[in-house]
């Protein structure tokens, strides 16, 4: 998906694959995907651009061990993961604006009772490799 400054790829997992400003003349992946991490032979694959640790009620989820739902239109896309009573979004939108990208991650309580998150990390991993 794209807007005027933003070309953006997901892998079939819900990650940030390709990340490109459409005016670089280099066209520069400013996100490590898992092809070079293949490539390279290092597994580091749960740091991923849209990886995440929670833990809810004390049991861990982990990106890399569930599946992703992806919900796309031309210029957003939602990845949804199931974590028992709650509900992970994260949705990525170039539509409102022409050159902005705007992620929002959101949860969401399918039960009645209160939900109790004692820790949540998400990768944000922007590419460290420059040429």
């Amino acid at each position: 998906m794209e807007n005027k400054k933003f070309r953006i790829k997901f892998s079939s997992n819900g990650k940030i694959s390709e990340l490109l400003l459409k005016n670089d003349p280099n066209q520069m992946n400013w996100v490590v995907d898992e092809s070079y991490l293949d490539q390279v032979d290092y597994n580091d694959k749960d740091k991923l651009f849209g990886s995440f640790y929670i833990y809810i009620h004390g049991k861990e989820f982990e990106s890399g061990k569930m599946h992703a739902n992806l919900s796309q239109s031309k210029d957003t896309l939602t990845v949804s993961y199931m974590l028992d009573d709650v509900e992970l979004l994260f949705h990525y939108d170039l539509s409102r604006s022409a050159d902005s990208l705007f992620w929002t991650i959101q949860l969401i309580n399918h039960s009645q009772r209160d939900v109790h998150i004692s820790d949540f990390r998400v990768w944000s991993s922007f590419a460290y490799i420059m040429y």
